[in-house]
């Protein structure tokens, strides 16, 4: 009886454990455990030793072991946490964009030991940006504590251990991520794109002109300085896209961001094309492209040093570049494709290989700077209604009018090229528009070139008239009798019907009317190839085969001479070309 009194006692003070958190520990720990029934007496004292006493104690003992292993497991997850919470904030502040000494941080409790990140170690560079260093990638932090989590086997760094694992990002990093790398790009595109130099082109006669390089630079100045606006305005919708990161907000970045690419675009188009055509002048054709910046200035200042007025000099100089491609010219504030649809701000002469390489063939450089003269003497839109005007008065037909009409910068580029060089140019042309029967007399009704055929006789009427009378004639049998008779029948009848009257009155209106862009000149006044000229090629055109000096002769009869030195054989066509060249590179 008191035995059984002291058990209900001891059990009443002993300290009751929590529950477990599992109901399967807690069913198997709070399970009565099943006794043997011994036999003894009947009655109280029979039913309080039936009791599992010993089991009893050994449950409650079993119960404080496990409650003070979860205590010790808790504590240490705690700290666990605790240092991981550290050493994460300790990462981030090492991986921010500006390089910051690392500071060593003192935990509450030494025994645990944060993992680290390597750490990213900058070096400046004192030289080209391309040339520069790799960043280095250290890790100096002492070695982390063994740890339970999967590392990828068979990935390792060299000499510095295992990597760290990877994660993979969340789709706000991820949207970070990719608005600041569009802010970047666009900052480093802009910052590269400098200003052109001329000494990086050159140090010789072939590098270009201070003004041509100037020109450009305007040009591409005006384009950074907008693009500079547009990038400054993404930076700042990046800032508010980063902090809201909602749909609304990134599709204002996506459409700003869309913009800066097209600006990006056409600021390179325009940076490329002009360092395309500056860099020619390092190469193989430098000395053959600045001797045609020199024809082309030479006609240049032959026209406005003869108008009758002072008008203000154009510039830049016109600048000619190689192409594979005919002949053809940019002018002065029109607008190129390759630049982006901008306005070109000086003349360009495109030129082809084969026609560099035979000088003789060059009649096409006065032909592209009468194009340029045209549009800078403002006859751009007066010429066309000059013609139909002087037509119309011919009692020539509508369709011959509007056709005429048409024609007129080829035919002004045509008669302006005969001014300046003479029958030259003519040989010159004969040499571009000879084609086959077939396509000699093809007409088109919207085209801009006279048709091949009669092209040559507009020109040498305009010879005819300016004292050349037996070379415009031979020139016209010449051609005619190329091609077979009644090649001309596919032309219309309103065409072919009354030619040479209508070829005389437009070469009249061109060239022999005072125009007040000339000065109260007429275009044959203000510059003229003058009988007495030949004497000055013939002389030229000796000099160039033998190697001599041609002397003061103006740029643009060097063409002249070529040609003259051909006809006559002067001398083989390769010395032709290498003394012509050294003669206008040499002055």
């Amino acid at each position: 009886m008191a035995r059984a009194r002291q058990l209900r006692m001891r059990r009443r003070a002993m300290p009751q454990p929590r529950m477990l958190r599992r109901p399967v520990q807690r069913a198997k720990l709070l399970r009565p455990a099943r006794a043997p029934v011994r036999p003894g007496p009947v009655g109280r004292i029979a039913r309080v030793r039936r009791r599992p006493v010993g089991r009893s104690r050994r449950a409650a003992l079993l119960r404080r072991r496990e409650l003070a292993r979860r205590r010790a497991r808790i504590a240490a997850l705690r700290r666990r946490a605790a240092a991981k919470r550290l050493a994460r904030s300790r990462r981030n502040r090492l991986r921010s964009f500006r390089f910051k000494r690392p500071v060593r941080l003192r935990l509450k409790r030494p025994h645990l030991r944060p993992r680290r990140r390597p750490t990213r170690v900058i070096v400046t560079y004192p030289g080209p940006y391309w040339k520069a260093p790799l960043p280095v990638w250290t890790d100096d932090a002492p070695e982390p504590l063994p740890t339970t989590r999967k590392r990828t086997p068979g990935i390792y760094r060299t000499a510095q251990g295992p990597l760290p694992a990877t994660r993979t990002p969340t789709p706000q990093l991820i949207k970070r991520r990719w608005i600041r790398a569009q802010v970047v790009n666009a900052r480093r595109h802009l910052g590269r794109l400098t200003a052109f130099k001329r000494e990086d082109y050159g140090t010789g006669l072939a590098r270009p002109k201070e003004a041509n390089v100037q020109a450009a630079n305007a040009l591409l100045n005006r384009e950074r300085a907008k693009q500079m606006k547009l990038v400054r305005a993404l930076g700042a919708a990046a800032q508010r896209a980063e902090g809201r990161l909602d749909t609304p907000a990134l599709s204002r970045f996506a459409r700003l961001k869309d913009k800066v690419a097209l600006g990006t675009r056409q600021t390179e188009a325009i940076w490329h094309f002009y360092d395309d055509l500056f860099g020619q002048r390092r190469g193989a054709l430098a000395d053959q492209l600045a001797a045609m910046d020199r024809i082309a200035l030479d006609c240049y200042q032959t026209c406005y040093m003869g108008l009758g007025r002072a008008r203000s000099l154009p510039t830049p100089p016109p600048f000619a570049f190689m192409e594979a491609a005919s002949p053809a010219t940019y002018r002065r504030g029109v607008v190129v494709p390759k630049l982006a649809r901008r306005e070109n701000p000086f003349p360009l002469v495109r030129l082809p290989f084969h026609r560099l390489m035979n000088p003789w063939s060059l009649g096409a450089v006065p032909h592209e700077i009468g194009h340029n003269l045209h549009a800078d003497l403002k006859l751009w839109s007066v010429t066309p209604q000059l013609i139909r005007q002087r037509l119309a008065q011919a009692g020539r037909p509508a369709p011959a009018q509007a056709t005429w009409a048409r024609w007129h910068k080829e035919i002004y580029a045509d008669l302006i090229g005969v001014l300046l060089i003479g029958p030259y140019y003519i040989e010159s042309l004969l040499d571009v528009i000879a084609k086959s029967p077939a396509r000699v007399a093809r007409f088109r009704s919207k085209g801009v070139h006279p048709v091949s055929y009669l092209r040559p006789h507009i020109s040498t009427e305009l010879l005819r008239r300016i004292g050349f009378q037996r070379r415009a004639a031979a020139y016209d049998a010449g051609w005619r009798r190329i091609y077979p008779a009644g090649v001309d029948k596919a032309l219309p009848g309103w065409l072919r019907d009354g030619f040479r009257g209508t070829a005389a009155a437009v070469v009249d209106v061109l060239c022999f009317k005072p125009m007040s862009a000339y000065g109260g000149k007429s275009l044959s006044q203000v510059v003229r190839f003058r009988p007495q000229d030949m004497t000055t090629v013939r002389e030229a055109a000796e000099r160039l085969a033998s190697g001599t000096n041609p002397g003061i002769a103006p740029e643009r009869f060097f063409i002249c001479a070529a040609r003259e030195a051909l006809d006559r054989r002067l001398a083989p066509p390769e010395q032709i070309t290498r003394n012509f060249y050294t003669a206008l590179t040499g002055r």
